[in-house]
């Protein structure tokens, strides 16, 4: 691939890894400074991806690992904000539509970081349980239980917020 074809790719690219990114970590900024991470590794590394295949797989591993060496720095550890409280609402109701979405992002970012990220590329990225393991660098096994996991998690948090809502009514 030459350079000029890296440029073009890197607008869309650079959107996906910053969906990703933002859904496994919470905060914009950090999401924009590991997709650049991801699209400078890329860049660098071009020969070889080329031979290989895959520049978005390989972008996408670059990203995950520079959220997940972020998180294990201690200064970089932030603590997930409180699950909003809200009301099951009217599908069609977009102020509802906005507050639902959001207790998710805030759900996810409750979950530790590999279930997080297991969740985070089998579905909002349509990963298979392959692709993801690959992203990961873990076994098909490894992902199928943090993904158990992380849905367990989610379901338990959302259960609590339903149970708060009810208790109120």
């Amino acid at each position: 691939m030459e350079e000029a074809e890296f440029v073009e790719l890197v607008p869309v690219l650079g959107r996906r890894l910053r969906r990703t990114a933002y859904l496994m970590c919470g905060s914009w900024a950090t999401a924009e400074d590991a997709a650049q991470e991801g699209l400078v590794r890329v860049f660098l590394a071009l020969p070889r991806i080329e031979r290989k295949g895959g520049i978005e797989a390989y972008a996408r591993r670059c990203v995950i690992s520079a959220l997940l060496d972020q998180a294990k720095r201690p200064w970089r550890r932030e603590s997930p904000n409180v699950l909003a409280e809200q009301d099951h609402a009217d599908p069609t109701d977009a102020e509802a539509l906005v507050d639902q979405r959001l207790a998710m992002i805030q759900a996810l970012q409750r979950l530790p970081s590999r279930q997080r990220a297991a969740v985070v590329l089998r579905y909002y990225d349509e990963l298979s349980v392959r692709e993801t393991a690959e992203a990961l660098r873990v076994s098909e096994g490894t992902v199928k239980s943090q993904t158990a996991k992380g849905l367990a998690n989610l379901r338990a948090q959302i259960s609590t917020l339903a149970g708060r809502e009810g208790g109120e009514r």
